[in-house]
């Protein structure tokens, strides 16, 4: 509404400035190029202001649209909530099938892509296909939804291409254990919601671990302060607690291809600790945040490379790289 004021009273002035311009009596010498040079200036200025005025696109959408990117943008708050993004973050990108989607929004699966254009066409969502190799053979086995979270502000989302090429589901376990999303679909039929449920998308966007299997006894944390938990669990339960804070490590700081190495990073930190040594887990938290905030201030473009770089410039890096044993219990 500020914007828009600002406009009509510019608006205002410039058509005052032209009335007075061909009220003001002018000699013949400076009727001819100088007047219609203002004129003509005064005119394209009001043009130009006139085409600022920007419309909320949401004023635009279909009903159902509006449903489907309201649970988007909501599933789009929730993911930037767990990986600690700052409340005016722009766009939210996030992984779950379509299938989902819409059965989360309550509608067919062939509305919502029909209605997904509605969204495209007005530059509020990007939706690519995420691919994986299963038996030999590429496979989609999800989207990766890109959501603007301020509609009002003019510009383009794009769905990075790191997130199309990070990992987020294994398809070959989930199809061996009847965990697809079709699966899903048909076990909920009966179970139909009567409004937006955003947290069968977080399921999706969010899975608590790369097992993918419920672990007993321990609540996982995304964000980066699950760093700091692992010490501090049971024996039994320190697999998954190094898997969840890889996992926060990775949605933190945008880089899901790393996984591996961060998962490496927490068991070496454990291995460390029970050689004697002095872990450094305080000093790993605190550069991944670090690291985060140079990203989300715009001093870094990758701030998992930026991250490692600073962990292996640290004092402490040879001694953690070399620490060995076994810390974990033994796989039944």
């Amino acid at each position: 509404m500020g914007v828009c004021l600002e406009i009509n009273v510019k608006l205002a002035k410039i058509k005052t400035a032209c009335a007075a311009c061909d009220s003001t009596p002018q000699s013949s010498a400076t009727v001819g190029i100088e007047a219609s040079t203002v004129t003509t200036l005064h005119h394209a200025e009001q043009t130009a202001l006139e085409n600022c005025i920007v419309e909320n696109p949401l004023e635009n959408l279909s009903e159902t649209a509006f449903r489907l990117y309201q649970g988007l943008r909501e599933t789009g708050r929730r993911v930037g909530e767990a990986r600690g993004y700052v409340k005016a973050v722009s766009q939210v990108h996030f992984f779950c099938p379509g299938e989902i989607v819409a059965k989360a929004c309550l509608m067919a699966t062939s509305t919502m892509y029909l209605k997904l254009k509605e969204l495209e066409a007005l530059e509020l969502v990007e939706a690519r296909a995420h691919y994986v190799t299963h038996n030999g053979r590429t496979r989609s086995d999800g989207t990766v939804w890109c959501v603007k979270m301020t509609p009002e502000q003019p510009g383009r989302v794009r769905v990075p291409y790191d997130a199309l090429k990070a990992s987020y589901r294994c398809l070959s376990a989930d199809i061996e254990n009847g965990r697809t999303a079709y699966a899903e679909i048909g076990e909920s039929k009966d179970n139909s919601p009567e409004s937006v449920d955003t947290q069968k998308i977080l399921t999706w966007a969010l899975p608590p671990s790369t097992t993918q299997n419920p672990v007993t006894g321990l609540t996982l944390r995304f964000d980066l302060e699950a760093v700091l938990d692992v010490p501090h669990v049971d024996k039994v339960d320190r697999s998954a607690a190094v898997d969840g804070a890889a996992r926060a490590l990775a949605l933190g700081l945008g880089d899901m291809g790393s996984l591996m190495f961060y998962r490496w990073l927490l068991w070496q930190l454990l291995r460390l600790e029970q050689s004697g040594g002095a872990a450094p887990w305080f000093e790993v938290h605190e550069a991944a945040r670090r690291a985060r905030t140079d990203s989300l201030e715009g001093f870094a473009r990758k701030p998992g490379a930026l991250f490692v770089s600073r962990l292996k410039r640290s004092p402490w890096w040879d001694e953690l790289a070399r620490a060995s044993g076994r810390v974990g219990t033994k796989p039944n």
